[in-house]
């Protein structure tokens, strides 16, 4: 099978799966140390085209996979340095909750339908460095450091070619899990609205994620009522590297000296994930954007 990595340059949201923390206007606390705590949902967009039916299919059967709703979640940690230099540890996931899509290709030159359910959830640890320029006007940290990510993507495909069991049809089950890491950097910032307790702040980040993708394609054959499982070509590992781009934009409340809370957007895209499919393979992104509220203390 050949798995074919493609660099799609969108802008993808927080797949620190979310994690990494906004810069707050807020002065650190008496040891130097941030919490950030972050969660949210988000909405997919998919941006391939699947053969419901693999081989056992008709051009009928092409559909869009549907989009999809996921929920993540982050925690950070980082201390300063000095005036200008800090450190942190960010952990995120994002859960897809899994999408079924149905087609019904009834009337075309054969009958039948097909379906699918997809899921798709990936974790993410970093590690960087931040550095702060002296901005009157903003708080800018620019940061640099190591992203690993581990992700998961599955799709179980049944379809009849004559309209339910008894007729032709075949049955798929793909799983591909990756695992990796990175150089990952960005930017983030935070700006304060006058003399008000409110702000903004926003964040832009990238990674480039070298490791290896790991398929598993098991199929089963149905005629007149039997089935029988398929031989499917051994499908090796590939390694190769996967695209990270993040994006956030928050509304801050400032609560006390130590303590804001963010209520904003996030967005994000991952691509170079190699999808296995009946004309031997492609690649696809999952671009994703939602709300989200953070929690970020100094103590």
């Amino acid at each position: 099978m050949k798995f074919k990595p493609v660099l799609l340059g969108t802008v993808s949201l927080a797949s620190l799966a979310a994690a990494t923390g906004i810069a707050v206007s807020q002065d650190a606390g008496p040891s130097g140390y941030t919490l950030s705590v972050e969660g949210g949902g988000m909405f997919g967009a998919n941006t391939v085209a699947e053969d419901k039916l693999g081989s056992a299919g008709s051009a009928g059967a092409i559909a869009e996979i549907q989009d999809n709703v996921s929920y993540r979640g982050s925690v950070a940690i980082g201390q300063r340095i000095d005036e200008s230099l800090d450190w942190k540890i960010a952990l995120g996931f994002t859960q897809q909750v899994p999408s079924s899509t149905y087609v019904d290709f009834s009337g075309g030159p054969s009958s039948g339908y097909a379906e699918m359910e997809s899921a798709f959830n990936f974790q993410t640890a970093d590690l960087e460095i931040g550095f702060s320029p002296s901005i009157d006007s903003a708080n800018v940290r620019l940061f640099g450091g190591l992203r690993g990510m581990h992700f998961n993507d599955s799709a179980d495909k049944l379809g009849y070619q004559s309209g339910g069991p008894g007729g032709l049809g075949l049955e798929t089950n793909y799983d591909n899990e990756f695992i990796g890491a990175g150089p990952r950097v960005g930017v983030e910032g935070s700006m304060a609205l006058g003399d008000s307790n409110f702000g903004l702040s926003g964040l832009l980040a990238a990674s480039a994620i070298y490791g290896v993708q790991r398929a598993t394609l098991d199929a089963t054959l149905f005629s007149g009522g039997l089935s029988s499982p398929q031989p499917v070509p051994g499908l090796e590992e590939e390694w190769g590297t996967i695209f990270d781009i993040e994006a956030a934009l928050g509304v801050d409340v400032y609560l006390n000296d130590q303590t804001t809370l963010t209520v904003g957007v996030r967005a994000e895209n991952i691509s170079g994930i190699s999808l296995f499919d009946a004309s031997g393979g492609s690649s696809e992104s999952r671009f994703s954007y939602g709300p989200t509220v953070k929690l970020v203390s100094s103590f």
